[in-house]
């Protein structure tokens, strides 16, 4: 069967000790807005490069070609370090999205030009531009999004102001939705870790 997946991207989770760490911040923010709704924290990722819709076929073909690149670029993958310091959001017309800043190192950006090299001709969607960052969850009331946008830095700063996350993945996932069950599904995993 020639199954089809739906944004899909090139990823590196959270580990359960980030995840954790996030989980209790999210926590103090439903507290204070009845309409946040969190992110799925298993779904918890950095994307590296956005792809967009992919069949099968493509789908073993990228995998095929992204474990060439990483042994290939081994050092850079292993010298890749994530960290996290602040939050922001940004407003669009149906909610405010929260998301953790990822610094943007030199490693970052190189890894994402990596990518885009080498996958950009399996994207069919706008590439959009890189700001690595982890998506927290949503606003989607419009009285919630007015009070969260007027407290953001009195009262969600300081929620957050402790965030220090900084680690070295030890993993690289392709990962995309189903289309026919809308399941998000790690399609490859790679391990860093030597």
């Amino acid at each position: 069967m020639n199954s089809t997946y739906n944004l899909c991207h090139i990823c590196i989770p959270i580990s359960d000790k980030q995840e954790n760490h996030l989980l209790t911040k999210i926590q103090v923010l439903k507290n204070y807005y009845k309409s946040f709704k969190p992110i799925d924290s298993k779904t918890f990722h950095i994307t590296l490069f956005f792809i967009g819709t992919l069949n099968s076929a493509q789908i073993n073909k990228i995998n095929e070609e992204l474990k060439i690149l990483i042994q290939d670029n081994a050092d850079l993958f292993l010298k890749l370090t994530i960290n996290i310091k602040s939050v922001s959001y940004f407003d669009n017309k149906h909610s405010i999205v929260l998301f953790a800043v990822v610094n943007n190192t030199n490693t970052l950006i190189q890894i994402n030009k990596l990518l885009s090299y080498k996958f950009s001709r399996y994207n069919t969607e706008k590439q959009p531009r890189f700001i690595p960052h982890l998506t927290l969850g949503r606003l989607y009331n419009k009285q919630d999004r007015q009070k969260f946008k007027g407290e953001f830095e009195q009262l969600i700063l300081p929620v957050f102001n402790d965030l220090d996350l900084t680690f070295n993945p030890e993993k690289i996932i392709l990962r995309g939705r189903n289309s026919t069950n809308n399941e998000l599904t790690d399609l490859q995993v790679f391990d860093l870790i030597l």
